[in-house]
């Protein structure tokens, strides 16, 4: 028969196997939390930099305040500054996507600050795309910083270019210095001398200008098609709350709008600055030699820039009203160019056709203004220039 051995174990060897037991979980526990808190910090870098020396004062304006409101982000330490170089032998490096970090203590800065690391990731995947494959493209960023009494704006302008010509695009952020909050638009336009009423008139004339100038040659009616496309698009922005806006380092009201043109591809981000000055769309006003007209009033009229080639804004008081067969009337509108200097306005008042024409060039100093009703003259006055000229 065979005998049963049995195996004796000292209490002291199952407590001391117990123990390594424990000891070899604890320090699994400790490696695995320490490796995910590591990951975190390399995923919050800014975190890093931002908070040495930071406050705990929940009530401080600033974050760290050691440090500018605005300063480097540098997002590109935990990475390393690769660079490589292009075909034409301009070396790009990840550092040349320059970021600003906001050290403002307030939630909206928090905002930003997470908007813009989101643009900053997507441009170093751009950037480690082309180190590791083709090297012919690039793309890099820039900030500047503007301080007017208590407004902060912060404009990051970002290029890529390669085999075709640079994209810009902008993205911009303003703060009040007093509560830490965004800056609306409409108050921007406020602290740059705007009202909601003029604001749009100037911004449409200086993008009719801009589309002007990118569309030299062209035909008026295509120039006047892209001048519509491009104004509608910043109308868009306005509504949507998306459209870009900053102040100056003088002080002027600037926005970020979309340009469309008929070239290249297509549209483009600009920045225009808007510069207020009452009246600076008014070309000149003209008024009668004496009062012997319209029942001993002058008769007078104001012509307009348009955002649109080939047409001016009009208003002539004392004009020809068909329905009264006076001259008491204020017309006003958009009368378009029919032949060299001759501009013509047509409106249907009482099933009868109304038409006023004068010719017009820039520094005329006499006009003759006609009112026709039916195709007959009825009307037919000089005018002279009040040397109103604005511009």
């Amino acid at each position: 028969m065979e005998e049963n051995k049995k195996v004796k174990v000292r209490f002291g060897t199952v407590i001391c196997i117990i123990v390594i037991i424990l000891l070899v979980i604890g320090l699994g526990v400790m490696y695995y939390f320490g490796f995910v808190k590591n990951k975190e910090n390399n995923n919050n870098t800014n975190t890093d930099i931002a908070t040495t020396g930071n406050t705990t004062d929940p009530n401080a304006k600033k974050i760290d305040e050691s440090k500018d409101y605005v300063y480097d982000a540098k997002y590109y330490e935990n990475e390393g500054n690769k660079s490589y170089e292009t075909p034409s032998g301009e070396k790009i490096e990840l550092k040349d996507i320059n970021m600003p970090y906001i050290n403002i203590n307030s939630e909206d800065a928090k905002k930003a600050n997470n908007e813009i690391k989101e643009i900053y990731d997507k441009m170093a995947k751009l950037f480690k795309e082309e180190y590791e494959d083709t090297k012919t493209w690039y793309n890099i960023a820039s900030y500047e910083t503007y301080t007017n009494d208590n407004i902060l704006s912060v404009v990051i302008e970002t290029e890529a270019a390669g085999t075709d010509v640079p994209v810009y695009n902008y993205y911009t952020y303003n703060f009040d210095l007093d509560t830490l909050k965004f800056v609306s638009y409409e108050d921007i336009c406020k602290k740059t001398g705007f009202d909601t009423d003029n604001s749009e008139r100037y911004i449409e004339i200086e993008i009719s200008y801009e589309v002007q100038d990118k569309m030299k040659g062209f035909d008026a009616s295509e120039i006047n098609e892209y001048i519509k496309k491009s104004v509608d698009s910043y109308k868009e922005a306005v509504n949507n709350k998306t459209i870009g806006y900053f102040i100056s380092e003088v002080g002027f009201l600037n926005i970020i709008t979309t340009i469309h043109i008929p070239v290249g591809s297509g549209e483009f981000s600009t920045i225009l600055e808007i510069i207020p000055a009452d009246g600076d769309w008014m070309e000149t006003e003209y008024t009668s030699a004496d009062s012997q007209s319209a029942q001993g009033n002058p008769s007078i009229l104001t012509i307009y820039r348009t955002i649109y080639l080939n047409e001016l804004g009009f208003e002539f008081n004392h004009g020809f009203d068909p329905s009264k067969q006076t001259i008491d009337r204020k017309v006003s509108g958009t009368a378009k160019l029919t032949s060299e200097n001759t501009y013509e306005y047509i409106e249907t008042i009482d099933g009868k056709e109304y038409k006023l024409t004068f010719d017009y060039s820039v520094n005329a100093e006499e006009i003759t203004l006609k009112e026709y009703l039916d195709g007959k003259l009825n009307t037919s006055i000089n005018l002279f220039s009040r040397l109103m000229q604005i511009n």
